[in-house]
């Protein structure tokens, strides 16, 4: 199990999915199950999905909100009737003495490292886009980075996988048929959490401070951040820059990541951040602290300015489990709470208008980066129409809301 994570880390192999449909069907009730007791459900536009003519090369590119998102893309494609492969990354394989890999596969489940490096994925991808039998479901962010209200910048492979897979189908004698299927998802909470606010507050507060404090959740939120800079700066020998917790987050982020670069290749990258990170993540034990300043570079990109100035409780929680990640270095900390799940299926966005510059070398990247500003733009749009209509389900203080018909 070493020997292969080692080797999906550099890219050096490919596990193909290997779908079974009878376990998928069977899978189907228990994931159901699952995410019946966490949340209900509000989806509008899976008939944007449902619509789309068999044998069209599809990308359902997913807003990434919560660590339950892929099953419950997995129960909307159920409900669109339609075979997904997706794209996951290594270390989804690991676990369970090798059952988890093969759930994973006969779920339609394959690994690509991240920053795109991994030759017989991305053949397999354009091979697969190119056939068009199953839609492709990808987080075209990357990672989670618990902003359920934003999106952040998308990754370049998506853009390059689309427009291969479309160039690869106008090759194939199927132009115009390749379309990135923007899903954006939006969870609320329908009561008032401040028990659970003030609970995980304090379990927080005890591994740092040795004591509860008290005041205002969004003060002692904010005194966890400060707290956990200040100790950055010691343990890394770094001095973030900016005015706001958040903006020292970001700082601290790039500086960690620099740092680690200059000792291991004496140069700094301009790879995403996160990439860069994940290639310390994969090369180190977990145990080592040249890991532990790359988690920190990675999730400390997750502290966006000002996402917490709406008092939102769910950006309160979302803010608290990252504060947890960065102390217990658990990647998924658990999300407390029962949640509504607002879901829009935008109609799909063609990738043949951005083929054309694609295909000339001197404006390749310009087409890749208009097709993952249309796209990201398509999907923040999104959640801001579910923000707006969270309105008429979210707890807001003074009161609950009336609560419409569940669909």
């Amino acid at each position: 199990m070493k020997k292969e994570k080692e080797h999906l880390a550099r890219g050096n192999s490919f596990i193909p999915p290997a779908p079974l449909y009878s376990v998928q069907n069977i899978f189907v009730y228990l994931n159901r199950w699952f995410l019946s007791s966490d949340v209900t459900w509000d989806i509008e536009g899976i008939e944007n999905w449902k619509s789309i003519p068999k044998g069209t090369g599809i990308i359902a590119a997913v807003k990434h909100a919560h660590p339950n998102d892929v099953y419950v893309i997995y129960e909307i494609a159920h409900r669109a009737k339609v075979r997904c492969l997706y794209l996951t990354v290594p270390e989804v394989f690991e676990g369970f003495l090798g059952l988890q890999r093969f759930f994973v596969r006969a779920f339609g489940g394959f690994a690509v490292e991240r920053g795109g490096r991994n030759v017989q994925a991305i053949r397999f991808i354009i091979e697969e886009l190119k056939k068009g039998d199953s839609s492709l479901v990808v987080f075209p962010e990357g990672e989670l980075f618990y902003l359920n209200d934003y999106v952040t910048p998308l990754k370049q492979g998506n853009a390059y996988f689309a427009l291969e897979g479309a160039k690869a189908r106008s090759l194939d004698g199927k132009p115009d048929s390749l379309y990135f299927l923007p899903i954006a998802l939006k969870y609320v909470y329908q009561e008032d959490i401040t028990s659970f606010l003030k609970k995980n507050l304090s379990t927080l507060e005890e591994i740092l401070f040795k004591k509860t404090r008290t005041g205002e959740i969004i003060d002692r939120i904010q005194g966890l951040m400060d707290e956990l800079l200040s100790r950055a700066e010691k343990e890394f020998k770094v001095s973030p820059q900016g005015k706001t917790p958040e903006e020292k987050f970001w700082s601290l982020s790039q500086l960690l990541v620099e740092k680690l670069e200059m000792e291991e290749f004496r140069k700094i990258s301009n790879g995403e951040i996160s990439d860069r990170d994940r290639v310390f993540m994969a090369r180190y034990e977990k145990t080592t602290k040249k890991f532990k300043q790359a988690f920190w570079s990675l999730y400390s990109l997750s502290f966006l300015p000002g996402y917490l100035d709406s008092g939102d409780q769910y950006r309160m929680m979302e803010t608290i489990l990252k504060i947890n990640r960065l102390i217990t270095g658990n990647e998924i900390p658990l999300f407390p709470g029962q949640r509504r799940l607002l879901v829009k299926v935008k109609k799909p966005l063609s990738v043949q208008p951005y083929l054309e510059k694609y295909l000339k070398p001197d404006t390749k990247k310009e087409a890749m980066q208009n097709l993952l500003t249309d796209l990201r733009s398509t999907l923040q749009k999104s959640v801001n129409d579910l923000r707006k209509k969270a309105q008429n389900f979210s707890w807001q203080p003074g009161g609950l809301p009336s609560t419409p018909n569940k669909n």
